[in-house]
């Protein structure tokens, strides 16, 4: 056993990720046989550029937001904006082009390798990040539901109360429970711990005491204002994107088709560059819209495409920052280095 990860993990891991590439394989593949790459190719051709550059300038505006809430939730160590906005950039490149949602671990590791952040503090910090983006689906998906009730398919109406339901735990926990945990006394006497098991219940409690931290942190209405602009962006960038294909849709059905996309997000099930997942919710939400089937699949392989090159466009963004700043010197580290 390495890095006390059992040999049943990386099996299960592997079965994941062999799972995901495989169920990506199979809808891409019912999806291009009802494609008429022809006229992809004639609606990529006709693509309007400047609605697609727009779409780009928010689509990064909204890392631009995410490395601001990062900033916020690690308050004791003042991480500098720009090497935290590389990092944040390639994190999210990785994390859509990875499958079974294995890019979670590249936050991690980037924060260690290039800013020696504690993993435990960054694992905490991203599972923060995360609570506060459902939270933030969760207040918009009443509306939805109001308003599209007798149009969503009775599954995926039931789907959503139950995630409602899931989210008012989550919450509960986060801002009642964690607020009044402590951690086990075995944990607080500084003992040193063998066995992977106990290695691993230290490295639990650690995150569990970064995240109580972070519950009890001030400002958390900010970070709740933060999370709804940082998905405002989201949908404004999904609309852009139909719409400089020629699919003018109302911005409250962009609403509709991003929130069709958190639950997927929750399985481990993504395929490499996301596909499969994409190609199901935005196929979904367009049929909800009453799109014919080949206009809705037309638009969801020319969204796929514009996507992939705004993720690429944004790791690009974050690798020339981050090769930058390695370039730039530091005089007061080079001072402590003599």
């Amino acid at each position: 056993m390495e890095n006390g990860v059992k040999p049943g993990q990386r099996s299960g891991s592997r079965m994941r990720m062999w799972l995901s590439v495989a169920i990506s394989l199979i809808v891409v593949a019912m999806i291009i046989t009802q494609l008429d790459l022809a006229r992809l190719a004639d609606v990529l051709g006709q693509a309007s550029l400047g609605w697609m550059g727009l779409a780009v300038l928010v689509y990064l505006s909204n890392y631009v937001l995410r490395t601001i809430r990062f900033r916020l939730l690690f308050p004791d160590q003042q991480l500098p904006f720009w090497p935290l906005f590389s990092v944040t950039a390639l994190y999210g490149m990785l994390l859509y082009l990875m499958p079974a949602r294995s890019g979670e671990l590249s936050f991690l590791a980037l924060l260690k390798t290039r800013m020696n952040v504690d993993l435990s503090e960054s694992a905490a910090t991203l599972v923060v990040a995360r609570f506060y983006d459902f939270l933030s689906a969760a207040l918009f998906l009443p509306l939805v539901l109001a308003a599209f009730w007798d149009r969503l398919p009775p599954a995926m109406s039931y789907s959503a109360l139950a995630f409602l339901g899931l989210m008012g735990i989550v919450a509960v926990v986060y801002f009642v429970w964690l607020r009044r945990w402590s951690p086990p006394a075995s944990e607080t006497t500084g003992e040193t711990v063998t066995g992977w098991w106990g290695q691993a219940r230290t490295w639990i409690v650690q995150v569990m005491r970064r995240m109580a931290s972070l519950s009890q942190m001030p400002g958390q209405g900010r970070l709740l204002g933060l999370t709804i602009l940082i998905w405002l962006t989201v949908y404004t960038n999904f609309y852009l994107i139909a719409g400089s294909l020629g699919f003018w849709m109302a911005f409250g059905q962009a609403v509709i088709l991003s929130l069709l996309m958190v639950p997927l997000t929750l399985l481990p099930l993504q395929g490499i560059a996301n596909l499969g997942s994409h190609e199901i919710g935005w196929a979904a939400a367009f049929s909800i819209f009453g799109y014919p089937a080949d206009q809705a699949i037309l638009v969801t392989a020319g969204s796929h495409v514009f996507l992939l090159m705004e993720v690429l466009v944004l790791g690009g963004t974050g690798a020339l920052i981050g090769a930058a700043l390695r370039r730039t010197p530091h005089p007061e580290k080079d001072k402590l280095d003599a």
